[in-house]
């Protein structure tokens, strides 16, 4: 079934709303920060394009501002993004829109959660400490916390989710350093996850089948080569992660 979505700034756009996890796709295309590789990262314009591709999940990115509003940003400071040499921490939501990323404003996380999960999953990293109470009210107040998964190196955040309502899903997101198979499902049960997100560089095909053998799931972050891509399917992984998910 068709659904229509209007982001701030874009037409309307028609999308077929995605089926869930267990539907026809074998691997789960997820785009990474958006369509990051076609727009700006974490911007409606990379959201709408991630939409028109018809993605499974769509990966945030998630920080504070002075004024704790949630929003959807990579970098603690802008520079990388607007060419300012300021922190979020520093501004309020609203000077925040002043610093926009390829003409776009930064949004907040409320915003961008209803206008998303009815045509796809939502994978919600957690950038910093203390962000876990406030993402999980946003979540909540929305009702579709069915539809996302929160994600981040920090395990105190996902303990934190799982200790303010157990349904709450979390994926144990794994650094790119290469980690023994033990230490990385160790921290998938630790935090009660679904998925472990680990780098390319660090996959290995032994964690795919220790994870599968416990119920984990695995997703790859971020591959943007086709031939990869193909060779990460044919092994069987859950999920991969492109800034181009077309590839996929």
């Amino acid at each position: 079934m068709a659904r229509n979505f209007l982001f701030p700034g874009a037409r309307h756009v028609a999308v077929a709303a995605a089926a869930p996890t267990s539907g026809s796709r074998q691997v789960m295309r997820i785009a990474h920060r958006g369509a990051s590789g076609y727009a700006p990262e974490n911007t409606w314009a990379a959201f709408h394009k991630a939409l028109e591709l018809e993605v499974d999940m769509i990966e945030l990115d998630v920080r504070r501002t002075r004024d704790h509003e949630l929003v959807v940003c990579h970098d603690a400071r802008l520079d990388r993004l607007t060419g300012n040499a300021v922190t979020l921490r520093e501004l309020s939501f609203t000077e925040l829109q002043q610093h926009q990323v390829g003409g776009q404003v930064i949004p907040r996380l409320a915003d961008v959660l209803p206008a998303l999960t009815d045509a796809c999953e939502i994978n919600v990293e957690l950038k910093e400490r203390g962000l876990a109470e406030a993402a999980a009210a946003v979540v909540k107040a929305l009702n579709c916390h069915h539809r996302v998964l929160f994600s981040s190196f920090l395990s105190a955040e996902l303990l934190r989710l799982k200790a303010i309502d157990p349904a709450l899903r979390v994926a144990a997101l794994l650094t790119s350093a290469p980690a023994t198979v033990g230490t990385c499902l160790r921290f998938a049960q630790l935090v009660q996850a679904e998925a472990i997100v680990v780098s390319h560089s660090a996959f290995r095909k032994r964690l795919l089948t220790a994870a599968h053998r416990a119920g984990v799931k695995v997703f790859v972050w971020t591959v943007d080569d086709a031939e990869a891509i193909a060779h990460l399917k044919g092994l069987g992984v859950d999920g991969i992660m492109s800034n181009f998910p077309d590839l996929i």
